[in-house]
């Protein structure tokens, strides 16, 4: 098998599987507010689908060190597949549904999702060659971004046109063609057994451990720890507070900000796949550009009163942070040993998921407090510090080149 085939099946499996994690979220959150009448219930879906992955995330090396990742991720989605279907079968025989049981359904799910994504991503450097990285994440993150914005869409019409029992159906079969392209994937050398008799305690701490250790990739993680709490202002509940009290608009352009922003973000994946060789020997001033351009247009964003200019700013911050995402990405997978890489992930993971939902609760808070415009703010002053970190990051690949 060629790698390009290998990459291929691994961005199938991916595709697949995310399509049918957001359909059968979408037919939980719909079967959970018709049933409690809530807002509050249908949320408590998606806040446990987050808590469930920050688990798995800090016990992921642990089950690394016992079993090989192409075995896990194979493992983690079969589970998966058995679950969505034993789901299928309960809604379809049930005529009232309990919420704890379709709360437990979903904390399931999320936590094998939660083995398996760091898996996902360490993946790609093993199937594609060096020189070809930069095309191969800015595919993926074409079809990410991509899946990302019609999938909920598209979830929302299935439910429409058909029953709720159909879209878990389709998830199903999603499911399992997810399963048999992982299990097709060629399995990759790790360091499982190498490390299979050292401490839990070393185990699970083992991704931090390199990662504060290792000066570049400390910086990695400054990088993404600024940014994660830079990006909490663009959650809903804050950006329709703004679009409302700083814009003066309907909540329609709630939608029209939203689009914009994933546009930037797809149009430039689809031009630095195009661009690919220019795109890895320009790849640092395109990553102190990205970073740049996404804390100018974060700035003039929060102070913007015209609607069209809000618009504009949130098409630049899609692109400055996916010029900066991507090349940051290659640069991260290049660095780090690849049999290191999945414990590298979820150690990240960990890390970044109760930072950005602290932070979202925080940035809520000052909006009330003050107003949606001094958020912005703020993000604006953390990613001018991610342009800081990105040129010290960058310094040191140069001292390195020198030495």
């Amino acid at each position: 098998m060629n790698k390009n085939y290998q990459f291929a099946l691994l961005i199938f499996g991916q595709t697949t599987a995310n399509l049918a994690d957001v359909f059968y979220i979408v037919v939980l959150i719909n079967i959970v507010y018709q049933t409690t009448s809530s807002a509050f219930y249908a949320s408590v879906v998606t806040f446990a689908t987050t808590m469930a992955i920050f688990a798995a995330g800090i016990l992921t090396p642990i089950l690394l060190h016992r079993i090989q990742m192409n075995r896990l991720l194979v493992y983690t989605q079969l589970l998966k597949t058995v679950l969505l279907l034993t789901l299928w079968l309960y809604i379809m025989y049930t005529e009232q549904f309990l919420f704890f049981v379709l709360i437990a359904f979903v904390i399931s799910i999320s936590f094998l999702d939660g083995f398996a994504n760091p898996i996902k991503q360490s993946l790609i450097p093993h199937y594609v060659k060096q020189e070809e990285l930069i095309r191969a994440n800015s595919l993926a993150e074409s079809i990410y971004q991509i899946m990302q914005v019609s999938s909920w869409m598209i979830g929302g019409v299935l439910l429409v046109w058909f029953s709720s029992e159909g879209v878990i159906l389709l998830s199903f079969g999603l499911y399992v063609l997810a399963t048999v392209a992982f299990f097709f994937l060629k399995k990759v050398r790790d360091a499982g057994e190498e490390q299979k008799k050292t401490s839990l305690f070393s185990q699970t701490t083992e991704g931090f451990s390199i990662l504060i250790r290792h000066v570049r990739l400390r910086k990695f993680l400054l990088i993404n720890g600024l940014e994660s709490i830079a990006s909490a202002v663009w959650i809903s509940s804050i950006l329709l507070v703004y679009v409302v009290e700083v814009i003066n608009q309907d909540s329609a352009w709630w939608g029209f900000i939203n689009a914009a922003f994933f546009a930037g973000l797809i149009s430039i994946s689809i031009l630095m796949y195009r661009f690919n060789q220019f795109v890895e020997a320009k790849r640092k001033p395109i990553v102190l550009i990205g970073a740049a351009i996404t804390a100018l247009a974060t700035f003039l964003f929060g102070y913007t009163s015209m609607g069209v200019i809000a618009l504009i700013c949130s098409l630049f911050v899609g692109i400055g942070m996916q010029m900066k995402s991507i090349t940051l990405q290659t640069l991260f997978q290049q660095t780090a040993p690849k049999e290191k890489l999945p414990v590298l992930y979820a150690a990240e993971e960990t890390l970044l998921t109760p930072l950005f939902g602290i932070a979202s609760l925080v940035f809520g808070i000052i909006a009330d407090k003050w107003s949606a415009a001094s958020v912005f703010t703020i993000s604006a002053i953390c990613l001018v510090g991610v342009v800081m970190l990105c040129i010290q990051l960058l310094l040191l690949y140069e001292q390195e080149a020198k030495q």
